[in-house]
């Protein structure tokens, strides 16, 4: 079919087929599928297909498809985005302005958030800390939960909530060790190193590690073949701050503290 019938009906009807989640689908899977939508892309002359997926989930080329990759809102679109979706939205931005958070609003899941907490609540959240809590369980848990997609995770113990302090381990070690958001392929493997045993890691994985992490949850992100970045320095600094308050203070602690108050 992917041959002749589904080609010819979609280049005789002009359709752009959208098709979203490609990091969604079980990696036992994940290889046909890439293969079928090369066949069936190699085919269209008339019509077009989107394939979307979190950065982390697209591993190699597709032949036939350009690959995109899409940046941070501008201001336009975000208030955009705010004239439609806010149910005040003078109210809304001018509230938000007084918020050091105010830098996540151009993430469209991010300022999306933002939105929905103010039009249910009336108000957005004093305390920055409750907002980037909401964010980093959004991300890990509630929006696979609300679109109910499974996601297996290859180490059995590596849950969200052992994936969180795992990430305030990680990003602790970075922002006050290696002092630094975008960290390299060396840097990844050092500070894996020092941490694998507490969470049961296997101490040669960290590259497939963080691959699982920036597929699943999209916390982290592989912005070149080297480098890798928290998906915004924001969540980066409170997975650090988290790190701190749970953990006894070290004797470098103040140290650091002086370092970056």
């Amino acid at each position: 079919k992917l041959d002749g019938v589904i080609p010819k009906l979609l280049n005789k009807s002009h359709i752009l087929l959208l098709v979203d989640g490609l990091d969604e689908l079980p990696r036992e899977h994940k290889g046909q599928f890439e293969s079928d939508f090369t066949k069936l892309g190699n085919k269209l002359t008339t019509s077009k297909i989107i394939l979307t997926c979190r950065s982390g989930g697209y591993s190699h080329y597709i032949d036939g498809f350009t690959v995109l990759e899409i940046c941070p809102l501008e201001d336009f679109q975000i208030n955009e985005i705010i004239q439609k979706w806010a149910d005040e939205p003078e109210i809304f931005k001018s509230t938000l302005a007084k918020y050091p958070y105010s830098d996540l609003a151009n993430r469209p899941l991010f300022l999306n958030q933002l939105i929905i907490t103010f039009n249910y609540y009336g108000e957005l959240p004093n305390q920055p800390s409750e907002v980037y809590e909401r964010i980093i369980n959004l991300m890990l848990i509630q929006w696979d939960l609300h679109r109910k997609v499974r996601r297996k995770s290859k180490y059995a113990d590596f849950k969200p909530e052992k994936k969180i302090k795992f990430l305030s381990a990680f990003a602790y070690n970075l922002t006050y060790k290696i002092k630094s958001k975008t960290f390299t392929k060396k840097d990844l493997i050092s500070t894996f190193q020092k941490i694998h045993n507490k969470f049961r890691l296997p101490p040669n994985e960290a590259e497939l590690v963080a691959e699982e992490i920036e597929s699943h949850t999209g916390i982290i992100s592989k912005t070149t073949d080297h480098a890798y970045e928290f998906s915004h320095l924001s969540l980066q600094e409170f997975l650090c701050a988290l790190y701190i308050v749970r953990e006894p203070i070290g004797e470098m602690s103040s140290i650091y503290l002086k370092e970056y108050p």
